[in-house]
């Protein structure tokens, strides 16, 4: 004689085989790509929880001056040029960065120069620039990192004969580095 309360499993439950129970509520576990992504966006959260607000206050309006428009590729202003800058993030200092108040390990403000700049005469220029007083600072952990101009693309003119490694390829597939090679009809190769 079957007892009404265990008719029914709790939650709807439908027993299957082998004792286990299946709900319509199993979600299929996520694969290896989408948990290091997941990982990674924990990390990154967690590291930006702990960076000083002047830090990323600083980091907003450089962002903004360097691409006005917040558009991948916008056009560089003369102002920014001006100002020596391709680009800003935020870091970890080390120990040869030379920086002012990050110790190592601490978050930095990490400035991307055309040219080499002094760390002191580059935070006062961003300081007058984008109207923090806390740039100027000389315990401000600011670094700068020379990369010189940064172009996503280099190679827009049409080059008769194509040079070797340049990229080629047609806009419906991807495309692959051009290669040179020589090779002779061995049947026709002279010989003696």
């Amino acid at each position: 004689m079957a007892n009404s309360d265990f008719d029914t499993p709790a939650g709807g439950a439908i027993p299957g085989e082998n004792g286990y129970t299946q709900s319509g509520e199993f979600e299929a576990p996520a694969g290896p790509d989408a948990l290091a992504a997941e990982a990674e966006a924990f990390e990154v959260q967690t590291f930006l929880a702990s960076v000083d607000p002047q830090i990323l206050a600083a980091k907003a309006k450089i962002e903004k001056l360097v691409c006005p428009f917040g558009a991948v590729g916008s056009i560089q202003s003369q102002e920014v040029i001006d100002a020596n800058i391709v680009g800003v993030a935020i870091g970890v200092a080390h120990p040869s960065d030379g920086v002012g108040a990050g110790a190592p390990g601490e978050p930095i403000l990490e400035v991307y120069a055309i040219e080499p700049e002094s760390t002191q005469r580059l935070s006062e220029r961003l300081a007058s620039a984008v109207g923090i007083a806390a740039l100027a600072a000389s315990d401000f952990p600011i670094n700068v990192v020379v990369t010189g101009i940064i172009d996503a693309q280099p190679h827009r003119m049409r080059l008769r004969p194509a040079p070797g490694g340049i990229s080629v390829g047609h806009k419906a597939i991807t495309a692959e580095p051009l290669g040179r090679s020589c090779a002779g009809d061995k049947r026709r190769a002279r010989r003696g």
